[in-house]
């Protein structure tokens, strides 16, 4: 569909839709980062509540897709702090962290190929 001024508004929200997924993908960039620094986690969900905020309600897939990078955030997060409060203790914090390490290895493996294979991570 064009607008009189030539604006092909399909094309604009196809473009737009691809800029989202690649921002997607930049924030799992961010979460493989995190396992070195940390902060980056914190930018990828911060960039994954805005960006789900701003996703068309029927664009199902890049919705699920944000969602499932603030869950895995937020999971991460708590038992990251469950980790360090147990910090007294001698292997309950080794396995903890190894656990969260590869839990957080597989959401991003998992939802990068949903992302890839334009596929819902989440049934309604």
């Amino acid at each position: 569909m064009r607008t009189r001024a030539g604006f092909n508004l399909e094309s604009a929200l196809a473009k737009r839709l691809k800029n989202y997924r690649t921002l997607a993908q930049v924030i799992y960039i961010l979460y493989i980062l995190s396992f070195f620094n940390g902060i980056t986690a914190l930018i990828g969900v911060v960039m994954a509540y805005v960006l789900r905020s701003n996703v068309p309600d029927e664009e199902k897939v890049l919705r699920d897709q944000f969602t499932w990078q603030i869950r895995t955030f937020w999971l991460a997060f708590v038992l990251g702090v469950f980790a360090l409060l147990m910090f007294f203790t001698i292997f309950l914090p080794i396995i903890l962290v190894i656990i969260i390490i590869v839990w957080m290895i597989y959401r991003i493996i998992k939802g990068w190929i949903a992302l890839s294979n334009n596929q819902r991570l989440y049934k309604d």
